[in-house]
Parts: C-alpha cells; structure tokens; sequence
C-alpha cells in the first residue's frame, strides 16, 4: 500500500462492503490514484475484483447504471459488476487482465488489430437498448457542448473553430449508448491484440455513437494513423454525411479537451487539445 491516507482498510465500512460481496480480502493493492476516482486490485476468497471509489456521484451513477445496462455473460469485454455503495460512491466489479493500450511496447500491427477489436466493440455498443430520456434534442446538446468549451478559450482559437463549425450536420442525428472515454488508455489487450476489454464507464451516457470513434481518434488520446483499421473494425462503411459527422465531433472532441485542461490547471492536457485543434484546422485548409 502506498500509506494510510490510500489504504481501502481506512474505511471500515466499505472494506465491509467489499467484503460482504467478495469474501474475505487477502491483499489489496491500489491500481491508480487521480483526482476523478480511485481503484485497488483485490484478492479475495472468490477471485480477483476491482473495487473503485468515485470523486463525484455524477460518475458514481453512470458508471453503476452502465454496467448495470451492460450486465451479460461472464466473457463480455468489459466488467461486471459485483456490487456497489452509494454512500461511498463506489463500485465493485470483476477484474479484467491484460495490457493497456496505450502501452508505447504494443508493435504497429498489434497496435492496428486493437483499433479493429475497438472499431467492432463500438459496433456491438450500437446494437444496445438505449432510452434516450434528454429533453434536449441531440444537435441541440451538441452545440451547446461547443459553446461551453470554447467559452474557456482564447478569442483568436474561439473565431476559427467557429468558422468550420457545422452543427447543421446533426440535424437527423440520434443517441446511442456511448462510453464517452473510449480510447486506449480505458483499452486492456490480451491475446496479441486479438482480444479487446474496455473500462472505465464513469463517462457512459446517451450521445452520438461516433463521439467514441473521435475519441478514439484524437491525437490527444488515441493514434490518428489507425483511422482505416477503426473503421473497418466497425464493420459499416460511414456515408458521407456520418463521415462529416464523425470529422465535426472529432473538432468537438479536441475543443473540449482543451477547455478542460485549460478550467483544471492541466497544461499538458490543455497544449495536447490546442495542438488537435490545430491539426484538425489545417486538415480542413
């Protein structure tokens, strides 16, 4: 353990939380320590399991709620959940091996079947149930997204997103089920690439599916270059109004980025939007 103040043991409650639903614990190590939530790798006396603890309960609910959504066979590519305390705003669930994504050792083609696996997965996430109970109309959310986020900028960024901003192309768009963090660092890879598992649900809501394939997709978060494999793996060629679509919710995807880091303090995140909105501006030259 990394000290007393990370230590699940500190709460008692949810230690007896845990484990009430897993059994005795043998060891808990924690996995990471951030400022939305924090997660441990438990052992306990029926397997291994991830407990994690939200920042805010906004979070708290849409990861619970995903999960319950996403409840199926124990061979799904992303957790089950276990249990979860709304006092504590955490969650148990099942724990999924395997290697990030986002590791710099994973080589080019396996790299390139784990956009494919992704392409397919968000595929499988079109497919779900969704009841879309927003009273906002979709094109309408996402414009009013773009103008939160650029709210946060500077005048000079503010004037060009505008000009090649183009809600009108949502205009018949509709919801579906969306992680809304679907990149390679929420990505675990087994298999050499040939088996995908997402994580990470506190973002998962109704939206725009292909919110996910331009997270996926940002030089911020995802690899650019693999754009064909995540495509083909999605297994649908896009028409060319979703192809304008998806390159307009990419620009969205880079103005928030940088808006966030800018309204947290978080330079690098902050440079690594500015520099998506670049590349996408000289793009559309």
């Amino acid at each position: 353990m990394h000290g007393r103040a990370y230590s699940i043991a500190v709460d008692r409650m949810l230690y007896a939380v845990v484990e009430a639903a897993v059994g005795p614990i043998a060891r808990a190590q924690p996995c990471t320590r951030g400022t939305t939530a924090r997660v441990w790798c438990i052992d306990a006396a029926h397997g291994r399991f991830a407990v994690k603890v939200h920042a805010r309960g906004r979070a708290f609910e849409q990861e619970r709620t995903a999960l319950v959504r996403l409840a199926g066979a124990a061979d799904d590519p992303w957790p089950q959940l276990v249990a979860s305390d709304r006092d504590r705003l955490a969650i148990v669930t099942t724990w999924l091996p395997g290697t990030r994504a986002d590791d710099p050792a994973i080589d080019p083609r396996t790299r390139a079947r784990v956009f494919a696996a992704a392409g397919a997965l968000r595929r499988r996430f079109d497919a779900l149930p969704c009841d879309d109970d927003d009273p906002l109309p979709l094109p309408d959310a996402l414009e009013r997204r773009m103008a939160a986020a650029l709210a946060s900028l500077d005048r000079d960024v503010v004037a060009r997103v505008q000009t090649n901003w183009r809600p009108h192309v949502f205009a018949s768009a509709t919801r579906r089920f969306c992680h809304r963090d679907f990149a390679p660092h929420n990505w675990l890879v087994a298999d050499g690439g040939l088996r995908l598992r997402v994580i990470d649900f506190g973002h998962a809501r109704a939206d725009h599916p292909l919110v996910d394939l331009a997270r996926a997709l940002s030089p911020v978060w995802g690899a650019p270059a693999q754009r064909s494999a995540l495509l083909t793996g999605y297994g649908r060629a896009l028409a060319p109004a979703a192809l304008a679509e998806l390159r307009q919710l990419e620009l969205l995807d880079a103005v928030a980025t940088a808006a966030w880091g800018r309204r947290r303090g978080d330079t690098a995140l902050a440079h690594g939007g500015h520099a998506a909105i670049s590349a996408w501006l000289t793009e559309a030259q």
